[in-house]
């Protein structure tokens, strides 16, 4: 063949956020917030444990600039056959930026720049008990924010109760601080808004 040739293995799921067509997540009570990150978390388990998979990837975007053409609340998860975001590519201290203008669930960041971040506080905007918010210091869009979790775990999958329980509560609230501070409706996933919220992993910390 002319080209390299692969199976074309792989997965795509919709999750419904909620049955009002009207909604956004940051709309949802914290209960339903934490119904969706139970979906993600049992999502990414059993699609990760599928043959040829290498990476589970669940984000949101919303909104026609970006082409959304079903306007009811709603995410998607892709498994992808090879790893998308390239995390051997990130240098130490650096954040992941992935692919076009979605809130991506399960990027990756490693263990030096989350802590540092932590440390310098300047631009954290929430800080958990188990999840920190900030602005990266080398923010690439006009509006943006990462939250991560205080440990290192690989996915959605490896929080625990604790950890999930908590990441309902401050990504809601990180969606309505972004949400005043823009003036639009779930700010993060619309394209022609240049804002972005990142919820991201680290597999190892820092030694």
């Amino acid at each position: 063949p002319l080209w390299p040739q692969r199976p074309a293995n792989g997965r795509c799921e919709v999750v419904c956020f909620t049955s009002d067509h009207n909604a956004s997540f940051g709309s949802l009570p914290v209960s339903r917030v934490r119904t969706v990150i139970e979906a993600w978390a049992d999502r990414t388990a059993e699609l990760s444990a599928m043959p040829g998979i290498e990476q589970v990837f669940p984000f949101e975007n919303r909104g026609q600039e970006i082409g959304v053409t079903l306007q009811h609340p709603h995410g998607q998860i892709y498994g992808y056959p090879f790893d998308a975001v390239r995390r051997d590519r990130i240098p130490d201290a650096g954040i992941e930026i992935a692919c076009g203008s979605q809130r991506l669930i399960g990027a990756q960041q490693t263990g030096h720049g989350r802590i540092a971040e932590r440390k310098a506080g300047s631009r954290v905007v929430i800080d958990g008990e188990h999840w920190t918010a900030f602005v990266p210091a080398a923010a690439r869009w006009p509006v943006e924010a990462h939250l991560v979790p205080h440990r290192a775990v690989p996915d959605m999958a490896g929080l625990d109760d604790a950890e999930r329980d908590e990441l309902a509560v401050v990504y809601r609230e990180l969606l309505h601080r972004l949400e005043r501070a823009t003036g639009q409706r779930d700010p993060a996933v619309r394209v022609r808004a240049l804002t972005r919220l990142f919820v991201e992993f680290a597999t190892e910390d820092p030694v």
